[in-house]
């Protein structure tokens, strides 16, 4: 190879190099449950974060599986949401995501609680059974990232975000099936409606206390998640789409509700 060929290609992977993730270039830290990665310069916003991520991941692994270690959460602190953005996957605008694959969760620093909440309950979920359905993983985190962890959780008064108002009137017109078995055939044009649903059924599941057990028991059962829901026998699956409909047309599903 001549040496200018081979100069060019030097400083081709050199320049590769130096637009990866500047957080990768450092070890990982470790406080409490966290295990984390941060880039330069964002050290004491970074400290002022973990605290509540630490306070918040613990009493939610032991309010859903007490007794289950769930070993550490992982997290990647970019400086701003434009730093985030830069590494984010697919196409969807995201503020914050958790990586499946890696179980790591990506954030900006400055995110909003919830939005970091959010994050750890995929996290939180993923680490105690890993085939927990679309539904009930995202849910658990649009239900769970209002969560006050100063209080017992089944005696907290949760609701959803503001921003799944807008998709309410929507899934009473199309009245889209419950997600039964359906992660596979989940596409990205779909996924709002696909995630409003879920976090809609995930609150009219915990307003009748049903969903803090489903969680815990889907994590140790080889059933189906709406197998154990409706005990066994799929002929009442109608009559419940049928009952979260109603649900959803009336006030309840607008309002604060503690239940479990």
């Amino acid at each position: 190879m001549r040496l200018s060929a081979l100069l060019c290609l030097l400083l081709a992977l050199l320049s590769c190099q130096s637009t990866g993730p500047s957080w990768k270039k450092g070890p990982a830290q470790e406080s409490g449950r966290l295990q984390y990665w941060a880039e330069p310069g964002i050290e004491r916003s970074v400290t002022e974060k973990t605290t509540e991520m630490i306070l918040f991941s613990d009493w939610l692994a032991g309010s859903l599986f007490p007794g289950y270690d769930i070993g550490r959460v992982k997290v990647v602190f970019y400086k701003d949401h434009q730093s985030y953005a830069r590494f984010r996957p697919g196409s969807v605008d995201s503020l914050a995501h958790f990586h499946m694959r890696t179980a790591i969760v990506h954030l900006p620093v400055d995110i909003a609680e919830e939005g970091w909440r959010h994050e750890f309950v995929h996290a939180v979920l993923h680490a105690r059974f890993k085939d927990y359905p679309f539904w009930m993983q995202e849910g658990a985190a649009l239900l769970l990232q209002s969560a006050d962890r100063k209080r017992p959780l089944c005696g907290a008064p949760l609701q959803l975000p503001e921003g799944l108002r807008g998709f309410r009137s929507r899934l009473l017109q199309r009245r889209l099936p419950l997600p039964v078995n359906r992660d596979a055939e989940l596409r990205r044009k779909g996924i709002y409606e696909e995630t409003a649903l879920a976090g809609y059924f995930a609150y009219f599941l915990w307003q009748r206390r049903l969903f803090i057990h489903l969680v815990k028991k889907a994590a140790d059962s080889e059933q189906d998640s709406f197998l154990i829901l409706l005990g066994g026998d799929y002929k009442l699956l109608k009559r419940m789409e049928e009952d979260f409909y109603e649900w959803l047309s009336s006030p309840l599903a607008l309002r604060p509700s503690t239940g479990c």
